[in-house]
């Protein structure tokens, strides 16, 4: 499996940089493959890949939960 990937980033999220950003984006994306992977393989992941895609973007401040 080959893949690209590529972004026009703006406002807050370009505030923490390219590499922030890339760092970001290689983590979902080894949990996508990390996740398909265990799908193939009649296993089920631990973690979600929303589960992990929304404590990332808490950590980075840019989710909040509303009340």
């Amino acid at each position: 499996v080959h893949y690209r990937y590529g972004a026009n980033v703006g406002g807050k999220l370009a505030a923490f940089g390219q590499r922030m950003i890339e760092g970001v984006v290689r983590i979902l994306i080894d949990a996508f493959f990390a996740r398909l992977g265990a799908r193939l393989r009649g296993e089920v992941p631990a973690v979600s890949f929303s589960e992990r895609l929304y404590s990332i973007l808490r950590m980075l401040g840019l989710f909040r939960r509303r009340s």
